[in-house]
């Protein structure tokens, strides 16, 4: 009864071999299915993620914001005394021989007589009171305009022209009053100044205000506007043309692996954009200065 015995159990027909080339064995069998399939088989069928480098790489807008706002405040701060020296020079009284004869000499002269506080920094309270919301609204408008207009395929000049031209309109219905304020202030230098004749004497910025609004009226506070506008609104729009090209050439230059500036070289393009902007829009300062710092005369 041999056979009984040689189909006694269906045990018999699996493979029990546990040995290493018989694990081996069936591994290579298991890579063959693989390798026998067609290279389309295991290709991704969805399309592929096309990201726009742009979109990508661009800061949020309240990032933008908060950025220009403080950096535009503390470059105003720490650019207060020349601005007070320009305005010194614009305004100073028509005399022979005059008080100040150039920017180094009205520097020292000012410091001199009346100090730092009260003579270089005069006006600074009214100048910070515009200055962090103006610039605020300024770079959030410049941004919102320039990436608008790139994204409909409008060229990169005149997109970043209208961007600073329509950054300065909005921001100047903030930042106007505060100039008019600050420009008197500085002019007039301290409180019963005996070093130089400007026509007021406010005891302080909210004495100034109020004396602004008793004897001119609230429509005072934009005295000079259109000559603001537009001495402001080109420049504006030179400055942030010529900063982005200078930046665009600046990267290209450097060639830097994450595709940035480094701070020395982004600090001088923007210094060289303004530069050039003040220096094309100088003679419409001068215009501002007078017509906001113009004493009226009793009818």
């Amino acid at each position: 009864m041999s056979s009984n015995g040689d189909s006694a159990s269906p045990t018999n027909h699996v493979n029990t071999d546990t040995s290493p080339s018989s694990s081996s064995n069936n591994y290579h069998h298991s890579l063959s299915i693989f390798t026998k399939l067609p290279p389309d088989s295991i290709t991704p069928s969805l399309p592929p993620i096309r990201i726009n480098k742009e979109e990508e790489t661009d800061p949020p807008y309240i990032d933008v914001m908060i950025a220009g706002g403080l950096g535009g405040a503390i470059a105003d701060f720490l650019m207060h005394s020349v601005d007070t020296v320009k305005t010194r020079l614009q305004g100073q009284p028509a005399t022979n021989p005059l008080k100040y004869h150039n920017m180094f000499h009205a520097y020292g002269t000012i410091l001199k007589e009346e100090g730092i506080t009260r003579g270089l920094y005069s006006g600074v309270a009214p100048a910070m009171t515009g200055s962090l919301p103006g610039t605020t609204l300024y770079f959030g408008t410049y941004e919102y305009t320039k990436r608008t207009l790139t994204a409909v395929g409008c060229p990169d000049t005149l997109a970043h022209l209208a961007g600073g031209s329509l950054g300065d309109f909005i921001a100047s219905f903030v930042y106007v009053p505060s100039e008019v304020l600050k420009t008197r202030m500085q002019l007039q230098g301290r409180y019963n100044n005996p070093s130089f004749v400007s026509g007021y004497n406010y005891k302080s910025t909210w004495h100034a205000l109020q004396m602004i609004i008793k004897l001119d009226g609230v429509g005072a506070l934009y005295q000079g506007y259109r000559a603001t506008l537009l001495r402001d609104v080109p420049f504006s729009a030179l400055q942030f043309a010529f900063y982005e090209k200078f930046k665009a050439g600046a990267k290209k230059w450097e060639a830097r692996p994450d595709g940035q500036m480094s701070l020395p070289v982004e600090t001088a393009c923007g210094a060289i954009a303004g530069g050039l902007a003040g220096f094309l829009t100088t003679p419409l300062d001068v215009m501002k200065t007078l017509l906001q710092t113009q004493v009226k005369k009793p009818s």
